[in-house]
């Protein structure tokens, strides 16, 4: 055996070594998470996959709020305790994000989380009317769903939003680039 043939073989072998802890470590980790860290609301099973939702408060109009792109819902920090002294307030995630499961059998688009979040909405059973509250990525969201369902929603409350021109495909392969590497 050459040189080479000597370093590759026991190479491989820490690699795969390496490899498999870290899949032991983020499983694990992930596990005593999701003990440590239960879900501040509820999981609602919207069809093959279980979204995170928060109510609080009581009252009507029922605000809806969407956090932006690639945010979890806890990042409203305490505007939704705020809320919820004079009315019912929901913090969700969607597929993929904070506590919700990712969804896997389509892709993410604006009208897919808005598809999700109407079922979600209808299947928790929180009535309309809504005031939607967006911000970034979910300002567009809440836009498109507010044009789709015009009578349920009685306001639009936009947060730094992104306008849907703004969303290119090209955009979208930046912030893909940026998020996950």
């Amino acid at each position: 055996m050459t040189i080479t043939e000597n370093l590759i073989l026991p190479g491989l072998g820490i690699a795969a070594i390496g490899l498999f802890a870290g899949i032991f470590y983020q499983a694990a980790s992930e596990a005593i998470d999701r003990r440590r860290y239960p879900p501040q609301g509820e999981l609602v099973d919207i069809g093959g996959f279980r979204l995170h939702i928060n109510c609080m408060g009581q009252g009507t109009p029922t605000v809806v709020m969407d956090a932006g792109a690639g945010s979890p819902s806890i990042t409203w920090g305490l505007v939704p305790s705020e809320i919820a002294k004079f009315t019912r307030v929901c913090i969700y995630d969607r597929a993929g994000f904070g506590w919700s499961e990712p969804n896997l059998r389509v892709s993410r688009t604006s009208q897919q989380s808005v598809d999700e979040l109407h079922t979600l909405l209808n299947k928790a059973e929180i009535k309309p009317p809504y005031i939607l509250v967006g911000h970034s990525l979910g300002g567009a969201n809440m836009r498109l769903y507010a044009n789709q369902y015009q009578e349920d929603v009685v306001g639009l409350v936009l947060v730094d939003s992104v306008h849907e021109n703004q969303m290119t495909s090209e955009t979208w392969k930046r912030m893909k680039r940026e998020l996950f590497s």
